[in-house]
């Protein structure tokens, strides 16, 4: 079959007239297209947002409190999982491969503090720096790190345990990630894993499934994307082989949620891969961002922090310090995705996915440097941006229930702050013809 090739500008046009008459919201120059690539159905949208104005309102709900009682008091909070009463349910581990504290604290929908549940170990009711899947019907699935292995616990919102499943040894691979229940007794895990070149590392993410036997059942993965360089240093006892991170490098990630699927991206550029529970690729979102370039100024950070630490350190460690300043490397251009481990990309309620922006992509208008988001329908349309409130300050955060939680560091005290904001959207999508 021939095709007929249009110009580029005439066939932007069409399209946009085409998109126009969907919304009244459509901004002029926005494009959306979806098409079928090698075999591969494409949602391509252009940089330009589909909508002008702020997507959602926020409305804070409720801040956490503390009291008088040492239990109250949080260490290392991480983003808490809502439940069907509004009550959030908090990670609490302190810094550490082996933490005094792990455990989950409970605040009720008013913010305050009702009790703690969990501790430091390996065994049943233990934790080991938990994370929380989700909350449903009375029951709290967490996920956390057992020696080289992971595991998922389920408990009864007042700390009383459920049941366990480990991941067997055979399953454990490197650096798995995330490991998750889907539907019909099957289960998800999500890795990264690396390969070792003489100058460079790379690293390609993974998602596995496998059935309630432990059965591989298939994996789907990410293309390879270069991570770290690598060079010689001489400690005084020998000469070793060092890694050292590039600067603004991307790094593979993977997510899944229970109407989207399973999401895995590269981080080197704006594309999102879904693919179903089966594993087949069920859909391809591009959005044409232009790239950020790495500027001179995005080096004083690093460099500065390296020459801060030469200066307070000796020997090895020292030597260690004045090696990676020489072969500190910054990439081209800046990651797409990707700020923090936790929050990076999220689903809401809506099926809306939430791209969080680096701080270090700046923006006009964002001069408080407030957490931002890139929001994509789940037709892969690019809808546009939104920003936390003015006051908010950068921190962890999760998408629960129809709220987003935050927990905010204030930069010269290090006090943590948590916040409960409400969030529906502003906007109504018309169905993708």
């Amino acid at each position: 079959m021939s095709l007929i090739r249009l110009p580029a500008q005439l066939l932007i046009f069409i399209i946009c007239v085409s998109c126009a008459t969907e919304s009244d919201y459509a901004a002029p120059g926005y494009v959306f297209n979806q098409y079928n690539e090698d075999g591969i159905s494409i949602a391509y949208s252009s940089g330009i947002p589909r909508y002008e104005e702020e997507l959602f309102f926020y409305e804070e709900w409720y801040i956490l409190s503390e009291d008088e009682r040492e239990e109250s008091l949080l260490v290392r909070p991480e983003p808490g999982t809502l439940d069907e009463r509004g009550f959030l349910f908090v990670p609490d581990s302190s810094p550490s491969d082996w933490p005094s504290v792990s455990r989950i604290c409970v605040y009720d929908s008013s913010g305050i503090f009702q009790y703690a549940f969990g501790q430091p170990g390996q065994g049943p009711g233990d934790m080991w720096h938990p994370d929380i899947h989700q909350i449903e019907n009375g029951i709290l699935e967490t996920y956390d790190l057992v020696g080289g292995g992971r595991r998922l616990t389920r408990y009864r919102t007042d700390g009383s345990l459920v049941d366990i499943e480990t991941l067997p040894r055979s399953a454990t691979v490197f650096r798995a990630s995330q490991f998750y229940r889907i539907p019909d007794g099957q289960y998800l895990l999500f890795r990264r894993s690396a390969g070792q070149y003489e100058d460079h590392i790379t690293s390609t993410g993974h998602a596995t499934a496998y059935s309630a036997d432990w059965d591989s059942l298939w994996s789907v993965k990410t293309d390879e994307v270069a991570r770290s360089i690598r060079y010689d240093l001489d400690l005084g006892r020998g000469v070793s082989r060092v890694s050292q991170a590039i600067q603004f490098a991307p790094n593979p990630r993977g997510m899944y949620h229970d109407r989207i699927g399973i999401i895995l991206t590269t981080g080197l550029e704006p594309i999102l891969d879904l693919f179903d529970l089966d594993g087949h690729h069920r859909l391809q979102i591009r959005i044409d961002l232009p790239p950020q370039p790495v500027t001179a100024e995005d080096r004083i950070p690093e460099e500065t922090r390296l020459k801060e630490g030469m200066e307070s350190s000796s020997g090895v460690l020292h030597r260690l310090y004045k090696a990676e300043l020489e072969n500190l490397t910054f990439s081209e251009y800046k990651a797409y995705w990707g700020e923090t481990w936790s929050g990076t990309i999220e689903v809401d309620d809506h099926g809306f996915i939430w791209i969080r922006i680096p701080a270090y992509c700046e923006s006009p208008g964002n001069g408080d440097n407030r957490i931002r988001y890139r929001i994509i329908s789940p037709e892969g349309q690019y809808l546009g941006l939104t920003q936390l409130p003015a006051g908010s300050r950068r921190g962890m955060t999760k998408l629960t229930r129809g709220c987003l939680v935050v927990v905010e560091k204030d930069p010269e005290t290090g006090e943590k702050t948590i916040r409960v904001y409400r969030v529906r959207p502003t906007f109504t999508i018309n169905p993708v013809r």
